[in-house]
């Protein structure tokens, strides 16, 4: 059984994530981490790349070790608009179902579960398709709950936290930012280097994902100061397309580009929105640059993967991280006016939240953010426009401005 379980999280970890460093001491061994999961159920609530997934990762590679426990990964935007028993088993067949006898296919998930022995890491809940978070949970917990000991953790975005803030059987985390401590010993000898790169804006390196982008620029080539995480992206996509082991392909850089762009907002901009990935009626209907699918692959911000689907074989190509797919729409919508007016239209979504904030800081006219908060006389009761302006500032790559609340302009603070 141990070595199945291994088999599958091995399989599961490479196929969705080259950031987990499995020997690094990142957290404390079981079976300190295993009573994490037994007491009540935990709902893990972060923004963009603070390490949410990677920490789900990180659990799953440790349970595979255990004796006792059995992970189960999924990302519930797999799953559809509902979370049943029957969806479940069948998506944890997917997992282990290569090296689990014939036999036992079809029991084993009832028997795990009823035995009080799988830990559900579940991850993605704001990406489920038009999702009542409150009636995904009011699903979920009877089947979490069918063995005495098995334990949950979800892991989502801000915005399905606050439809659960008052459900008393959840116990909230929430990944704390790299500290000293902790940046030095991810960027080793490139720490002093790391931290000239971002010193402008130094509470970059604090966050996972942005951690990673420096070291890959730190170790790959020699930077000039990034201001903000706009600017992080930029350099860090710009690197991708220019690195070395991808000369070969430099040709058609612009063509992957621009389909990747287009990807990027329009499978955001789908109904329901492809959160994390394009599916193939979008690459088809939006491959601008007039690609193959090896071409666009070559770069390594997509990856192509086959789900089972009921009895078909669906096929999609996911970015490989969803802040690339943001950034990316974010681009696309600086460089088409009809899909810069659409997401404006609808910058109250949570889709295009993040894709708002990077757009901002690709606009140094300010147009973006004037649009957000053309000034208070234009705002509702609750200021609605002016706190998503707020939130937006950060990218502004002007630097130095506030949002004047008296009269109609922004103001330079200091």
């Amino acid at each position: 059984m141990q070595a199945l379980i291994s088999r599958g999280i091995t399989r599961l970890i490479r196929t969705g994530s080259n950031l987990i460093n499995k020997e690094a001491p990142a957290l404390p061994t079981f079976p300190e981490t295993d009573r994490l999961f037994f007491l009540s159920p935990h709902l893990l609530v972060g923004d963009v790349g603070t390490g949410k997934t990677t920490l789900l990762y990180w659990l799953a590679w440790q349970l595979a070790a255990s004796e006792e426990r059995v992970p189960f990964y999924l990302n519930l935007r797999h799953l559809g608009r509902r979370v049943t028993d029957q969806a479940l088993s069948k998506k944890f067949r997917e997992v282990y179902d290569p090296w689990m006898p014939t036999q036992g296919r079809t029991t084993l998930f009832a028997e795990l579960r009823d035995t009080g022995r799988l830990v559900f890491l579940l991850d993605g809940l704001d990406q489920m398709p038009a999702a009542n978070y409150p009636a995904v949970l009011e699903e979920l917990l009877p089947i979490v709950k069918g063995g005495k000991n098995n334990g949950l953790l979800l892991a989502t975005r801000r915005t399905p936290a606050r439809d659960l803030e008052d459900r008393r059987e959840l116990t909230f985390l929430q990944l704390r930012p790299l500290d000293p401590a902790a940046q030095k010993a991810y960027f080793g000898d490139y720490y002093q280097e790391a931290l000239n790169l971002v010193s402008m804006a130094p509470d970059l390196a604090a966050v996972p994902m942005l951690a990673f982008l420096i070291r890959e620029l730190l170790t790959s080539v020699k930077p000039p100061s990034a201001q903000t995480r706009t600017d992080l992206y930029r350099k860090f996509i710009g690197y991708v397309f220019n690195r070395e082991e991808n000369r070969a392909l430099k040709k058609k850089a612009l063509q992957v580009r621009s389909t990747l762009q287009a990807l990027a907002f329009h499978s955001l901009a789908a109904e329901p929105s492809q959160l994390g990935y394009a599916d193939y009626k979008i690459f088809f209907a939006h491959n601008e640059g007039r690609v193959s699918e090896d071409d666009l692959l070559g770069f390594g911000l997509m990856n192509a993967l086959v789900e089972w689907q009921e009895k078909d074989i669906d096929s999609r190509l996911f970015f490989t991280h969803q802040s690339f797919q943001e950034f990316l729409a974010a681009r696309y919508a600086m460089l088409n006016s009809a899909a810069r007016e659409r997401l404006l239209q609808q910058m109250w979504q949570p889709r295009w939240r993040e894709v708002l904030k990077f757009m901002v800081g690709l606009d140094d006219t300010g147009k973006v953010i004037e649009a957000v908060y053309p000034g208070p006389k234009a705002d509702n009761l609750i200021f609605s426009r002016l706190f998503l302006a707020v939130a937006c500032l950060p990218e502004d790559p002007r630097g130095g401005y506030a949002l004047d609340t008296t009269g109609d302009r922004f103001v330079d603070s200091y």
